[in-house]
């Protein structure tokens, strides 16, 4: 389960790099690609930590149900392969 989780992440690695080179080739930088929905890096940047300020409080609530829940269900199941 980890190695297809890594191997995953490294297709998305290689698929942006290769997009960013090509973009980079037709002269579009991140800049102005921001400005064209009229947004500075800075304000990128906060709008991301907005969200990330928003979503973790949630995340940890949801985590103190799902957590407990999927660890009682694996310790009740039935062992893989008992006949």
């Amino acid at each position: 389960m980890l190695v297809r989780f890594v191997a995953s992440l490294l297709k998305i690695a290689v698929a942006s790099l290769a997009t960013g080179v090509v973009l980079a080739y037709f002269n579009i930088s991140t800049a102005m690609l921001l400005s064209h929905v009229n947004l500075t890096p800075e304000e990128a940047a906060t709008l991301v930590l907005r969200g990330i300020d928003w979503a973790m409080p949630r995340m940890f609530l949801g985590a103190l149900f799902v957590i407990p829940y999927w660890l009682l269900s694996n310790l009740l199941r039935p062992p893989r392969g008992y006949e």
